[in-house]
């Protein structure tokens, strides 16, 4: 990797005891972000929302191998809630 070369990545598949399966998707995550001020010192209240767009290559792989048995989905969306301190 180049020194300026940034990977970005949406998803991780990590199988137990069978390394051949293990995959990580590299893709867009759309996403949207709201801040909230609070109070007169700068403090903020975040919230986001993100969708990440997984290559059908992906999903494929997992749903069509009859030895891979999923007990979880992937899951479409992922939300964030936070709460930032302004320290000066």
């Amino acid at each position: 990797m180049k020194k300026d070369e940034v990977k970005v990545y949406n998803s991780i598949l990590k199988v137990d005891r069978d390394s051949h399966y293990d995959m990580v998707s590299y893709g867009l995550t759309l996403s949207i972000n709201l801040d909230i001020y609070v109070g007169k010192k700068g403090d903020k209240i975040s919230a986001g929302l993100y969708v990440p767009k997984r290559s059908h290559k992906f999903i494929d792989n997992l749903n069509n191998d009859k030895e891979v048995n999923m007990e979880y989905e992937f899951t479409s969306i992922a939300i964030s809630v936070g709460y930032n301190w302004r320290l000066n």
